[in-house]
C-alpha cells in the first residue's frame, strides 16, 4: 500500500491526522490520542476496537480530497485542509 493518506482533516473544532504504512492506518485525534485502522479496501478503513470506519473520497487526479466518518449510524462528511 502507498503513503496516499497522509494529511490532516478538521471535523468541527478536532483534527485528524493520517500517516499510513504496508499494514494499517493511524489517525491522531486532537484530543483523544491514535487510533489504528486496518483497510478494507485502498480508500475504506475501519477500527477493529469499536464500530468507526473512514472513507476516503478522490479527486479526478486520484488525490485524496476528504473522507467520510462513518460511526454511531451517522455520516460525517470531513474536509481535507492540509
Amino acid at each position: 500500500m502507498k503513503q496516499f493518506l497522509i494529511g490532516t482533516v478538521a471535523l468541527f473544532l478536532q483534527h485528524f491526522c493520517f500517516s499510513q504504512n504496508e499494514a494499517f492506518l493511524l489517525a491522531t485525534v486532537t484530543g483523544q490520542g491514535t487510533k489504528t485502522f486496518f483497510a478494507e479496501n485502498k480508500d475504506f478503513f475501519f477500527a477493529k476496537d469499536e464500530d468507526m470506519q473512514l472513507e476516503f473520497t478522490r479527486d479526478d487526479q486520484n488525490k485524496v480530497e476528504d473522507f467520510v466518518l462513518h460511526q454511531g449510524g451517522q455520516l460525517i462528511n470531513c474536509k481535507k485542509i492540509k
